[in-house]
């Protein structure tokens, strides 16, 4: 599971949700390094002082199922309200992980099966899915056997949709599945 916060919020987009932003943008801004705070200082043993550090997050290994949560809620100031992010995320059916990789030696290809959105606000709001679905004879591992098709959940009804039905601005957390494990 990787959760990724947006960036930007109502007050930096607009109340429309303004511009939109890509996964890799997402994804780049999530691997950022940062300083931690002070409160979060580590003890030196060398120099016997409390030292500020800093983080930065790396994927050393993958999975075969991927599951990115779009952090959708958020606030403009640390004591500012929490508001819904409703900014539009550009996300693809495939997605190559390799320069989010300590190691780029292995192949880090996925395909999109399934989306979660949430519409509607803070206060309140309904879920919806689609999701590509295949033959029980697929075990969800590599490559996605032909002949799947798209589907939209929304609550009792069910019907078929397809990759440009996907709602980016609504997207909220995305699910992936590993193509293969090989090395390259």
């Amino acid at each position: 599971l990787v959760g990724v916060v947006l960036n930007g919020s109502r007050a930096q987009t607009g109340a429309g949700g303004g511009t939109a932003t890509t996964l890799h943008q997402c994804l780049l801004k999530n691997a950022e390094r940062e300083q931690l705070a002070e409160e979060d200082a580590v003890f030196c043993r060398k120099c016997k002082e409390h030292r500020q550090c800093w983080k930065s997050i790396e994927m050393w290994n993958l999975p075969s199922q991927l599951i990115i949560h779009l952090k959708r809620f958020g606030r403009d100031r640390i004591d500012g309200p929490l508001t819904k992010i409703d900014t539009p995320v550009e996300f693809s059916v495939d997605l190559d992980l390799r320069a989010y990789l300590a190691q780029p030696d292995m192949d880090a290809s996925y395909e999109l099966y399934g989306v979660v959105n949430h519409h509607g606000s803070l206060g309140g709001g309904h879920y919806t899915a689609n999701v590509f679905v295949t033959s029980t004879s697929d075990d969800g591992e590599g490559p996605t056997p032909p002949g799947g098709e798209w589907f939209n959940f929304n609550d009792s009804r069910a019907s078929q949709a397809s990759v440009e039905d996907l709602d980016h601005r609504a997207g909220y957390i995305l699910f992936y599945r590993r193509r293969a494990k090989r090395r390259l």
